[in-house]
């Protein structure tokens, strides 16, 4: 069976190109749609008035290219057959969850509905929405179409490992707010990463 590496991260990726798997990726798209019904259903407009926050994984809650594990992350076989471990840090929990009083969170990152399901027990936090992200593998830059497309008119924040020149164009070009914070894969997601998110969506 052909597996593939995530262009994104350089990290293995987390799906195998089989028959099953290419109807995952059509099911990303449709849970996705799913989830936005309920969240407006359930919260109305309040939701709206929210700014979103963005979040990737590879690169900001697992680091990866390391040459050991990190002081503060702890490594968790989410997937044997990958090169690494997946590495992920006790702090990240309660900052998702400390961003979540100001944000909408929304998953940015090429695990799509697995990512609640492998990481929300690990880090102890709610279910959120992700973006459909095109077929993997995908370039960094294949990511602002569908980034685009989900956010639409919404102030955003997004954290990334690996944030292309187009995103930064994108970004400049929209009259909603917007801001990119980028991580080193090898470090992660800082408490310095969550002030700057926060103290920006106190004056936004």
């Amino acid at each position: 069976m052909q597996r593939v590496r995530d262009a994104h991260s350089g990290n293995t990726s987390h799906r195998r190109l089989d028959a099953e798997n290419l109807l995952d990726l059509d099911l990303d798209a449709a849970k996705a749609q799913l989830w936005d019904s309920f969240l407006h259903a359930r919260l109305g407009d309040v939701s709206r008035n929210r700014p979103l926050l963005l979040i990737d994984i590879d690169g900001v809650l697992n680091v990866y290219g390391v040459s050991s594990c990190p002081d503060g992350y702890a490594e968790h076989l989410l997937f044997p057959e990958d090169d690494e471990p997946t590495r992920l840090a006790a702090a990240h929990g309660p900052w998702l969850r400390e961003l979540a009083v100001e944000f909408d969170l929304v998953w940015a990152s090429g695990w799509g509905f697995e990512a609640h399901a492998r990481l929300g027990p690990i880090l102890g936090v709610d279910e959120f929405p992700f973006v459909p992200m095109p077929a993997i593998p995908f370039a960094p830059r294949d990511k602002i179409p569908a980034v685009a497309g989900y956010v639409g008119d919404r102030p955003v924040v997004w954290i990334d490992d690996l944030v292309v020149p187009e995103a930064r164009d994108w970004a400049a070009a929209r009259s909603a707010p917007t801001l990119l914070i980028e991580t080193d894969h090898t470090c992660g997601l800082l408490r310095e990463h969550v002030d700057e998110a926060l103290s920006w969506a106190r004056h936004h």
